[in-house]
């Protein structure tokens, strides 16, 4: 400490590299010239020019990420060798650094990053200073801590020594003298290697849990839909999956990444490119074409019924897109140029199929549309989705118009082109695969007879049949888009749905709108609008891991949850399809 220009967080790390063995850092050699300044008077090892955006999200990951996103970020962030020293632990390896982080997210709960900067970015070292407030679980309330992260890299831009400090009485047990000192960092390594074990054993066993409650929900599941359902229906409604839509809330309450994050993903990710979005013009698709449009996409097309298609509803994406960047005036100028409205009759696929040729013309056939999200496009409202005139408009342009648009657009899909699909929960509530229970088995009168509630389960699950489909077949090209469907409103769709169809959606409005609950409501309904958009803009990017036909709940990988329909050909889907216009009175085209 008392050599000139050497800061306590540098020699610390650099006696970190000494205290755990195993030579110079990789790709680093004894003849080394490129040394940062702070390690080359510490003794430290040579390491190169760092990406100090980069390595502060994967920071920000570790502390208020969720599992998977920690285990990703450590793989990404660390060598497989890297230390790790914090005020009460100290660990060696990749994997034992990420099971500190797992460890308090176990007991705390979780944290949340503010007030970040890169205090120091140079040849191999970067300092980050932050704000960390970490939950208290159970106990309630918040404990802030203001902390300092210095990370030492080598030549190939990984970490090789992570060390924090606190900005309190407890950083300075750091700077104890020995032999105090040595039983502190003795005490750590202990400490260390106790939450490792702990860490990885108590996922092991809720990994081992999880998957024995997956397993018994399952086959009483069977038995329970073999009990309860009707043979005089069609096909067989699953009660245990109306009441579990019903009733998981787990895809509204997935975390997103912080908003500066993803505004600086979206900006890089959709710069330059054209995105579509095809829907209703509600509130959530407004907002979701307005995110699109202020992450840089340079246009994005609004599709929507001809009757919905008026300069109102694209002065209002603008006046959202203007409101997300009230402190950017710089954008705002040609903005009103980057939301394009298209009116189509999505009743006749005729028209659908021309305005798509139509389309791909104007672009020139290049392959430019990164983003395609398909939603509802029926303008019905939800207290009438039920009426036979409301399933026959649905049929034709909820079902039988994704297939052509996905046939059409794919000329203009950018490679790796990411398409989601949507579907209400009622997607998810037969009790067999989808295209087998939709397939006309039979040509007796009472298999082309079904209820109001069965014809829409059917509609909504031949959306997901048909985005599986198309999903494995773009799988086998190369580079070819990647497409998955999504549920983004979850349960709040399950409820919508069933109150729909027993006709209490309007008492329950009526009930809403009394001085008590209407500004509760109000702000609940609000909230919820930004989270489902947000939903499906968060699927909408690249690096969302997501494999080709995956079924998302909100945010969530639910992949158990939607009966899958492998292994199905064109002839199925064709036969579905003839059995869906049979059962609601019509035949496409």
């Amino acid at each position: 400490l008392g050599r000139p220009g050497c800061t306590p967080h540098a020699c610390r790390a650099a006696a970190m590299a000494r205290t755990f063995p195993g030579g110079p850092s990789p790709g680093i050699t004894a003849g080394s010239s490129s040394t940062s300044p702070a390690a080359a008077r510490c003794g430290g090892p040579a390491i190169a020019q760092p990406d100090a955006a980069k390595l502060a999200e994967s920071v920000l990951l570790l502390y208020s990420g969720s599992r998977t996103q920690v285990l990703h970020a450590a793989a990404a962030l660390y060598a497989t060798s890297a230390a790790f020293e914090g005020p009460f632990v100290q660990a060696k390896g990749r994997d034992n650094i990420a099971a500190q982080f797992l460890a308090c997210h176990l007991l705390l709960g979780g944290a949340t990053v503010e007030n970040l900067a890169t205090a120091a970015a140079e040849p191999g070292r970067v300092e980050l200073r932050y704000t960390l407030r970490w939950r208290l679980g159970g106990l309630g309330g918040v404990l802030p801590l203001k902390q300092s992260t210095m990370l030492l890299l080598d030549r190939a831009g990984v970490v090789q020594t992570h060390v924090d400090e606190w900005h309190n009485f407890v950083g300075l047990l750091s700077a104890l003298p020995w032999p105090i000192g040595h039983v502190y960092d003795v005490w750590r390594k202990l400490l260390g290697g106790s939450l490792t074990v702990f860490s990885w054993m108590l996922l092991a066993f809720t990994d081992v849990v999880y998957s024995l409650y997956l397993g018994v929900v399952s086959i009483l599941r069977m038995l329970v839909d073999n009990l309860v359902a009707s043979s005089v229906l069609w096909t067989e409604l699953s009660l245990l999956g109306v009441l579990r839509t019903l009733f998981d809330i787990r895809g509204i309450c997935v975390p997103y990444p912080s908003s500066s994050t993803s505004a600086c993903k979206g900006s890089s990710e959709l710069s330059g490119s054209t995105s579509v979005v095809v829907g209703d013009f509600g509130e959530v698709l407004r907002r979701v074409a307005a995110t699109l449009a202020a992450g840089g996409a340079s246009t994005v097309h609004l599709v929507g019924s001809a009757a919905a298609q008026s300069t109102g509803g694209r002065a209002s994406v603008c006046s959202l897109v203007a409101a997300n960047h009230d402190r950017k005036q710089e954008l705002l100028s040609g903005i009103a140029g980057s939301v394009t409205t298209h009116g189509v009759d999505f009743q006749q696929p005729g028209e659908v199929a021309g305005w798509c040729r139509d389309f791909c013309q104007m672009l020139g056939q290049r392959k430019c549309v990164s983003v395609v999200v398909l939603s509802s496009v029926v303008g019905t409202p939800k207290e009438h989705r039920f009426t036979s005139e409301a399933l026959d408009i649905a049929f034709a342009a909820d079902v039988v118009a994704v297939q052509t648009l996905l046939a059409g657009l794919r000329p203009v899909l950018a490679p790796g082109a990411r398409v989601v699909i949507t579907a209400s929960a009622s997607c998810c509530w037969l009790s067999g695969p989808s295209h087998k229970a939709m397939n006309m088995e039979t040509t007796s009168p009472s298999a082309l007879t079904v209820g109001a509630f069965q014809a829409r389960v059917h509609q909504q699950a031949a959306r997901v049949v048909l985005a599986e489909h198309q999903a494995r077949k773009w799988a086998t090209e190369p580079e070819g888009p990647v497409c998955i469907i999504c549920t983004p409103a979850a349960c709040w769709s399950a409820w919508t749905d069933l109150l729909s169809w027993a006709g209490l959606l309007d008492t329950a409005r009526m009930a809403s709108q009394s001085s008590f609950l209407q500004r509760l409501v109000e702000q609940v309904r609000a909230a919820a609008t930004v989270r489902i958009a947000n939903a499906v803009v968060h699927l909408c990017r690249r690096d969302v891991q997501a494999s080709p036909g995956e079924y998302f709940w909100g945010c969530r990988r639910a992949p158990g949850l939607c009966w899958g329909s492998r292994g199905i050909t064109d002839d199925d889907v064709g036969r579905m399809l003839v059995a869906l216009a049979l059962r609601s009175g019509q035949l496409p085209g």
